[in-house]
């Protein structure tokens, strides 16, 4: 598996593995194997065991168990929790930040976040911020329980992304069109550092490794990924699109980067070395997003066509394609709005219809393994242009008794 890239595949062996171990443990050995797992931080292992633990363990062995898995345990079915994992931030043409219940598809909150139309938006990985990228050259970041604007964030052109990082989680990083990335102390809206790219090239899309907190991922209009090492501001770059790379997502344990062009493929890349592993090919039209399901087995795109597709990352395979009438009759899917839940069980797209010069625009949240739309939601704020889930509250945010 490591042979070939495929990364995916070696994780759902080992999630097979795992599962089959810990099945057939004594109540007392799953507890033990448990907080082994979380002091190593052996985050696969420490979820199955974990569930396995919730489902079964009787009393007496629960309360032996850390105190910190016991919250963990308990807080799984805490409505708190739940409610996060369901809350949807949507982006629009007008530059509205919109939050929803996909659970309801109530709205939650409208925020006036920006004058000219929003290009991407994201959540921190502990669910405390929201960055969103403009047209009117800055990113902004936001409380994402009040949405007040904690500081704003100059570029001298338009801003095409954001992206918070997972390790280090004091900075974020923004890219433009002005060919440059930079990353930001997120306490007080510092610039920190300023990567700057070939002469002219738009800076599109941008990524932190989950595996590297110094090493950031770009892709640019001049069709180049690069792999930055922030400490030093050395890159190398990957070549093979023959357009512009507009999307880009690194596999969960950082080994692989996936990358989405205006020349209709996407190609898997090893980031250690450069090579290119694999060309994803079926489209026909640019690929404007590439997200990756949450098990690393899949990634989801869209595109110009129209089509999200979910392509099988150790085949290369088309595994499913998702069309517009799947959420309302004659709507038809935006390009770059696609995200996954946090627990990878419904695509979130938007979509519009243009009828006698009036569109409309909503929001599908679809069921991935049916394809069916289990709710449809009316946006009356402008066309959707980006949209992202909330994250679960991460364990250490917890309280411990």
């Amino acid at each position: 598996a490591d042979y070939c890239g495929a990364q995916g595949c070696k994780a759902w062996v080992e999630n097979v593995i795992i599962k089959d171990h810990v099945s057939v443990l004594e109540p007392n050995e799953l507890r033990r194997l448990t907080e082994d797992a979380r002091a190593r931080h052996a985050d696969r292992l420490y979820e199955a065991a974990g569930e396995e633990l919730a489902k079964r363990a009787p009393v007496d062995v629960l309360a032996k168990a850390d105190s910190q898995i016991l919250a963990e345990i308990v807080d799984r079915h805490v409505e708190k929790r739940q409610r996060r994992i369901q809350e949807l931030a949507v982006v629009t043409s007008n530059g509205k930040l919109l939050i929803y219940d996909t659970a309801t598809g109530s709205s939650l909150r409208t925020v006036e976040a920006h004058n000219s139309s929003i290009a991407c938006v994201a959540y921190s990985f502990d669910s405390s911020m929201i960055a969103t990228a403009s047209d009117d050259h800055t990113a902004r970041l936001w409380n994402a329980d009040t949405y007040a604007c904690l500081h704003i964030l100059q570029h001298d052109r338009l801003v095409w992304a954001v992206a918070f990082s997972k390790l280090n989680r004091s900075v974020v990083a923004s890219c433009s069109s002005d060919r440059t990335c930079k990353i930001w102390n997120i306490s007080n809206g510092e610039c920190l550092k300023t990567l700057e790219h070939d002469e002219e090239s738009a800076v599109i899309t941008v990524a932190w490794s989950p595996s590297n907190e110094t090493q950031l991922a770009s892709g640019a209009d001049d069709n180049k990924v690069r792999i930055w090492n922030t400490d030093t501001s050395e890159c190398r770059e990957l070549v093979g699109h023959e357009s512009w790379v507009t999307s880009i997502a690194y596999s969960h344990d950082g080994i692989t980067l996936v990358s989405a062009s205006k020349d209709h493929t996407c190609r898997l890349w090893n980031v250690a070395n450069g090579t290119e592993l694999r060309i994803f090919r079926g489209a026909t039209a640019p690929i404007r997003c590439v997200v990756f399901s949450p098990d690393g087995y899949t990634f989801a795109t869209s595109g110009n066509d129209r089509i999200n597709r979910v392509w099988h990352v150790c085949t290369g395979s088309c595994l499913k394609e998702f069309r517009g009438n799947s959420v309302a009759e004659d709507h038809t899917f935006g390009a770059r709005s696609l995200a996954y839940s946090p627990d990878g069980t419904v695509i979130a797209c938007g979509c519009y219809r243009d009828n006698d010069d009036v569109t409309t625009n909503k929001v599908g949240i679809l069921d991935v393994s049916t394809g069916e739309c289990v709710r449809s939601i009316d946006i009356a704020e402008g066309g959707v242009s980006h949209l992202a889930f909330r994250p679960p509250l991460p364990r250490d945010s917890i309280p411990s008794s």
